[in-house]
């Protein structure tokens, strides 16, 4: 009778170490799923940010560009502004409005 309760307790004992292993295997299983579910998140939410920094560099050189041509239009409107009012006649106006006030 001992015999006999000391083998169902062994075989009992075996079944769960059996059922255990079973269980330890399903848990590494199912954590490698996770982790390459999530290595291929990371590797997307990568590739997507790249994407974005790309379009947001685009933009923001794309606006630079605008802004720099921008002001070059300006400046090249301030300098024929400016050449326009020093023509020669301008300028001879000019000199002779100081030199009349120069000499007597």
């Amino acid at each position: 009778m001992k015999n006999d309760i000391i083998m169902e307790i062994v075989s009992i004992e075996r079944e769960l170490n059996a059922k255990i292993e079973e269980e330890r295997k399903k848990a590494d299983e199912w954590l490698e799923e996770y982790k390459m579910e999530i290595y291929k998140l990371k590797e997307s939410f990568i590739i997507e940010l790249e994407n974005e920094m790309k379009e947001y560099e685009n933009t923001v050189g794309k606006d630079a560009e605008r802004m720099a041509s921008e002001i070059i239009k300006e400046a090249e409107e301030i300098a024929d502004m400016l050449k326009k009012r020093t023509d020669d006649e301008s300028l001879k106006h000019i000199i002779l409005k100081y030199i009349k006030q120069i000499l007597p």
